[in-house]
This record gives C-alpha cells, structure tokens and sequence, in this order.
C-alpha cells in the first residue's frame, strides 16, 4: 500500500503490516534531488526514478531507505519474543553477550504487548521501540 508521504507498506494476507519503507529519494551526481516515487505492481513495490524528465548529471543514486537501513514490524501474535531475540543475536557477527540481553531488550520495547518495530542500519546497528 502506497502512503499519502510517499513510503510503502507492505502487509500479509492477515492485514498485519510485515514491512514499511521510508519516503523514497534520489538524488544526481551534483547532488540535486531526481523525482522518484513508489508504484505496486502487482505484488512488486517498483521505485520509480525519473532521470529523463530533466536535464540530470549522471550517475543517480536512489535508495528507498534511509542511512541504507530500514525497519520491520513484527507483530507480538506472529512471532516470540525470544525467537526475534535468537535470531537478532545470530545475525550481529561478534557479539558476546548472552541472547538473553537480546530477550531483555526486546521485551522492553514490547511493553504494551502489541508488537515491536525493530530497526537496523547498513552498518549492523539494530534496535527496537514499541508500537
């Protein structure tokens, strides 16, 4: 589903929201701004970049994120806290603390019992906050 801010959502059969994205951009290689946008097609999200509408200095870059990152829903019916946790601490190479930090940290964001956002960058940063 394409948002009035120009992000997307993306839902499961259910309703419940699996993926949003942020705002999409582009910019050229002087830096000025390229129009882009979200269209569906089908069951594809397309980012849309209208290079040639302008005069643009190539190459353009365009990402749909922001920092190259993004953030996923994950509902508190659809899956465990502590299987989030597991896999959250699988994926970050080097940590050494116990999964149960994990499962701590997750459960904070989950206070209300709905749900957490769970965030990451390109760099491996990940975190989390409630709904």
């Amino acid at each position: 589903m394409l948002v009035e801010d120009g992000s997307a959502v993306v839902a499961d059969r259910d309703g419940i929201t699996v993926l949003t994205t942020n705002v999409p951009w582009a910019v050229d290689a002087n830096g000025a701004a390229v129009p882009t946008r979200y269209e569906v097609d089908g069951t594809q999200l397309v980012q849309v970049v209208e290079h040639t509408a302008r005069d643009v200095a190539y190459p353009v870059v365009a990402d749909p994120t922001y920092w190259w990152g993004g953030k996923t829903w994950i509902p508190a019916n659809k899956v465990s806290i502590s299987q989030t946790a597991s896999i959250l601490y699988a994926l970050i190479p080097g940590f050494v603390g116990p999964v149960a930090l994990y499962n701590v940290g997750l459960g904070l964001c989950n206070q209300a019992g709905k749900g957490i956002w769970v965030y990451w960058t390109w760099a491996g940063h990940i975190w989390c906050t409630g709904p």
